[in-house]
C-alpha cells in the first residue's frame, strides 16, 4: 500500500496534479492499493508567529475555508479514479463549513504556512485508523522498494 497526497491546494486553487491518475493507474497493475489524501489547507502566513502574537482565536489567525479549499474534494470528482485509490479526506478537522483555522484545542496544527504538526497528527491517528480498517490485507507480505520501483517506472532507494 502505497500512502501519497490526492490534491494539492496552494493560492486560492486545488487541483489533482498532472500525473496523479496514470501513476495511480500504474500502481495498480502492479497490485499496490493507493491511499490518497487530501491536502491540507495552506493558510500562506506564519501561523504559529500569528498565534504566538495574537493568540489562536484572533480572526487574523484563520482564512475562509471558502479560499482554502475548493467545494468539493477534487479527486472525488475525477471520472477515471483508478479502482485501486482510496481518498481520504480529513480537510472537516482542519476546518469547519466556513474557516480554516490555526489551533485546535490547544494544539497547533501547523508548524508554518501549511505543514502539519507531529502533535496535531497524533491527534488525528484515531481518524485515519478508522479509515484504514479494511484496506490493509491480513496476510499480505509488503512490498519491497524495488518492488515499486518496477510497478512505477522510477528507480528505488539506494
Amino acid at each position: 500500500m502505497l500512502f501519497t497526497t490526492a490534491t494539492y491546494g496552494g493560492d486560492g486553487i486545488e487541483i489533482v496534479p498532472d500525473g496523479f491518475t496514470g501513476m495511480w493507474q500504474k500502481l495498480g497493475e502492479s497490485g499496490v492499493q493507493v491511499v490518497a489524501v487530501r491536502d491540507t489547507p495552506y493558510l500562506n502566513f506564519a501561523v504559529a508567529e500569528c498565534v504566538e502574537v495574537f493568540g489562536p482565536a484572533a480572526a487574523r489567525c484563520s482564512r475562509p475555508r471558502k479560499t482554502m479549499l475548493a467545494e468539493h474534494n477534487p479527486a472525488e470528482r475525477l471520472p477515471d479514479l483508478p479502482s485501486n485509490v482510496h481518498l481520504v479526506d480529513l480537510s472537516d478537522y482542519f476546518c469547519d463549513a466556513t474557516t480554516c483555522f490555526p489551533a485546535a484545542g490547544n494544539v497547533m496544527i501547523y508548524r508554518d504556512d501549511n505543514h502539519i504538526t507531529a502533535t496535531y497528527m497524533r491527534t488525528l491517528a484515531p481518524m485515519l485508523e478508522r479509515e484504514f480498517v479494511g484496506l490493509l490485507p491480513m496476510k499480505e507480505q509488503p512490498r519491497s522498494p524495488q518492488t515499486l520501483a518496477a510497478a512505477t517506472g522510477m528507480s528505488g532507494p539506494d
